[in-house]
């Protein structure tokens, strides 16, 4: 097309110049001359519009070259899963953010539970056919969520998920479509990923049952397409480390502040020294005046930090790598009391009160049951307690800890039981033989009538189910009153101990019986 035009402009400046050629005297030069301006103007507009064309093509070609180039990106899948990988759920977030900003969206990183395991036992190649059965199971259940934005290349092809690395997975949220409180929409589409996990999935005669984990960024002016995906990856790997089934982000959940770093240490070096010991607290029945059993806690308050609540100690125990040896330290003290009351002709049970960090450990089971034995202890004399709301957000590594333990012929109890439907449903489907109700604010005037009413309700309704009830909190006369008085017997509390050491087990238990009979 370039070497056309430039023939065209040839001929046109032959034409241009050829009357000075010809023209013999001045009156055909003026003549000529007012040719040549014309022939010039023409000339000067093809050359412009020519110009205008090229220019045109140039565009047109670098278009076309860019939307195959992202037609080729669109389309980078996930070998295994078949998925859009990692890049593609960043690029699109990057372009959703530029149309919507960043306020307006969320992210959702989530990963199966114990698939870890199926290389082990399977093997990486087995392990593959399951993963893209899972993914398909997973995209099959998303691809109509009008929430979530499609990672497809166009309306045609519905993908609401991509894989990032390793066995992680995310999908992105439109908050600006949200027409209820975010965190219930948000809580609810997790729900909803975990509901759609397939039940089973089989593969040479094995099945594999999967549960989620998942990470929630809720995006602010502050985000942008990389940052979005790491806060949600960070999240996710914090419900992993406290076993919690899904976890938002939150500033400072990355980073530890220079407050946590030091008391860290300051943790490390008390259990190393071994200061951190164990806080014996009785469990007695009122009516009877009768020793029930012993609840093991951690005196940890006047050495780490008293303002500190229990999570919050949980989780910096957990972040200092000591979590683990100072349950097994629970454990191990709770037997060597179990020993010392049977040698001394005491018939209790002892109550240790499992972490959602110590769900993880799956040896702790075969620690437990070389502990009675080394003790010649039966199991049935321990009771592991295991906090409501970690038996409801962790319910397979719950079920799988429960299952091993009643295999071992220990006894499980629940928690700071509330009451709920879930929560009840649950005592139903398990074989509870505990349930702990905090009555620590059954003596509040203005709410006594109200929290009687429901202490006393939950109450009747767990012995109707054969299931004991003890009430926890009891720490002055009227609220040992008040418990007494809507139906409460079995209690622990600071009226009857705020803690023993385990030297003082024994006499404390002969001094309670003799008042016992004194009183009797």
């Amino acid at each position: 097309m370039v070497m056309i035009a430039n023939r065209f402009i040839l001929l046109l400046m032959m034409l241009t110049l050829a009357p000075y050629a010809f023209a013999a005297d001045s009156l055909f030069v003026a003549t000529f001359q007012f040719f040549h301006l014309i022939i010039a103007l023409v000339v000067g507009a093809l050359l412009a519009l020519l110009l205008m064309q090229l220019i045109t093509y140039g565009k047109r070609r670098q278009i076309r070259q860019t939307k195959h180039l992202a037609t080729t990106q669109t389309f980078a899948r996930d070998a295994v899963t078949n998925l859009p990988v990692m890049q593609r759920g960043l690029t699109v977030l990057k372009n959703v953010i530029k149309e919507k900003g960043a306020n307006n969206i969320a992210v959702i990183v989530f990963k199966p539970v114990n698939f870890d395991q199926v290389n082990d036992v399977l093997g990486h190649q087995n392990s593959d056919l399951i993963l893209l059965q899972f993914a398909y199971k997973m995209q099959q259940g998303l691809q109509d969520k009008a929430l979530l934005i499609n990672l497809g290349n166009d309306q045609n092809e519905q993908i609401k998920l991509c894989r990032l690395q390793g066995l992680e997975f995310a999908v992105l949220v439109d908050k600006s479509a949200f027409q209820h409180p975010e965190k219930i929409v948000l809580e609810d589409l997790c729900q909803t990923l975990i509901n759609i996990v397939p039940k089973a999935i089989s593969v040479k005669s094995c099945s594999l049952n999967f549960e989620l984990m998942l990470g929630i960024c809720s995006g602010n002016s502050q985000h942008h397409a990389s940052s979005m995906m790491t806060d949600a990856c960070d999240a996710l790997s914090l419900a992993e480390r406290t076993g919690e089934t899904f976890r938002y982000y939150e500033t400072g959940h990355a980073i530890h502040s220079k407050r946590q770093l030091a008391l860290m240490e300051k943790l490390r070096q008390c259990h190393q020294r071994g200061e951190l010991t164990s806080l014996i607290q009785p469990q007695v029945s009122f009516i009877q005046d009768k020793i029930i059993g012993f609840e093991m806690k951690l005196d940890w308050r006047k050495h780490v930090d008293e303002k500190l609540s229990q999570a919050e100690f949980e989780q910096l125990a957990s972040y200092s790598n000591v979590l683990y040896p100072l349950t097994k330290m629970l454990f191990s003290d709770a037997f060597e009391i179990l020993a010392l009351t049977k040698a001394n002709g005491i018939t209790a049970t002892v109550s240790v009160n499992l972490s959602s960090g110590a769900l993880l450990e799956t040896e702790l089971a075969d620690f437990i049951a070389l502990q009675a034995e080394q003790n010649d202890i039966p199991l049935n004399q321990l009771i592991v307690e295991l906090h409501e709301k970690v038996l409801l957000s962790n319910a397979y590594r719950a079920r799988m800890m429960i299952d091993q333990l009643k295999a071992l012929g220990a006894n499980i109890s629940v928690d700071e039981f509330s009451g709920s439907y879930e929560a009840l449903k649950y005592l139903r489907r398990a074989s509870v033989y505990q349930v702990k109700i905090d009555c620590s604010h059954i003596d509040d005037i203005a709410g006594y009538r109200v929290d009687k009413t429901i202490v006393n309700a939950l109450i009747n309704l767990i012995r109707k189910m054969d299931i004991s009830v003890v009430g926890k909190g009891i720490d002055k006369l009227s609220l040992k009153e008040n418990f007494v008085a809507i139906g409460g017997d079995t209690a622990q509390g600071n009226i009857i101990h705020p803690g023993l050491q385990k030297e003082q087990i024994i006499d404390w238990c002969v001094s309670w019986q003799n008042k016992a009979k004194q009183l009797g």
